[in-house]
């Protein structure tokens, strides 16, 4: 049986709320879904009157972004939207890092800015991460590689061993990047230094 496109399921969805009308319990329901939330209040947006350029004030408004760990109906989504007090429209995602930038208005400067530190995060969500883009990324990878081969050369790290076993004791947070491909740069590093000075 062929379904249907309303029957197509996602992972991420996002909705507005109005504080007017918003369930007194909302942020509560959201937290209760116990999945990855962003939400924010857009309270300074403006809007341009084409014909006489006057600058107005758009109605304040929540977007909320649930971002599920499995493919979901819209039904569930649309369910928590209308139990939260919205009128359970969906807006549209095209990428999940596009949208969680949306919030903040980060990459249109003719909107207001809000700051990160306003979105509300929660069920482990974390926005910085979210809205990093690949560019962002690659430099936080790089960034990290060049510590690790920093400390490999003054410590004259001989073994890959050694440096795990340093990460394990003192630099958790170096595992998942040695982990990575990129873990094989370093690897790669250790044995040619190793030989290198041999």
């Amino acid at each position: 049986m062929k379904k249907s496109k309303n029957s197509s399921k996602k992972r991420d969805f996002a909705f507005l709320l109005y504080p007017e009308s918003v369930n007194p319990n909302w942020k509560q329901i959201l937290s209760d879904l116990k999945i990855p939330v962003f939400y924010i209040l857009h309270d300074k947006d403006t809007i341009i009157d084409e014909k006489t350029g006057e600058i107005s004030p758009k109605k304040p408004h929540y977007h909320v972004m649930l971002m599920f760990d499995n493919p979901r109906a819209e039904s569930t989504a649309k369910n928590v939207c209308i139990q939260c007090g919205g009128n359970g429209h969906l807006e549209e995602l095209i990428t999940r890092r596009g949208y969680a930038r949306y919030l903040t208005h980060i990459d249109d400067t003719k909107k207001y800015q809000y700051s990160s530190n306003e979105v509300v995060c929660l069920g482990g969500a974390d926005y910085n991460s979210s809205s990093m883009t690949i560019t962002d990324i690659k430099n936080a990878e790089d960034d990290i590689l060049i510590d690790v081969i920093n400390y490999c050369k003054s410590m004259n790290i001989v073994a890959y061993c050694q440096l795990i076993d340093y990460c394990i004791e003192n630099k958790r947070e170096w595992l998942s990047f040695l982990r990575s491909p990129s873990g094989r740069i370093v690897r790669d590093y250790i044995k040619s230094h190793y030989w290198y000075n041999s």
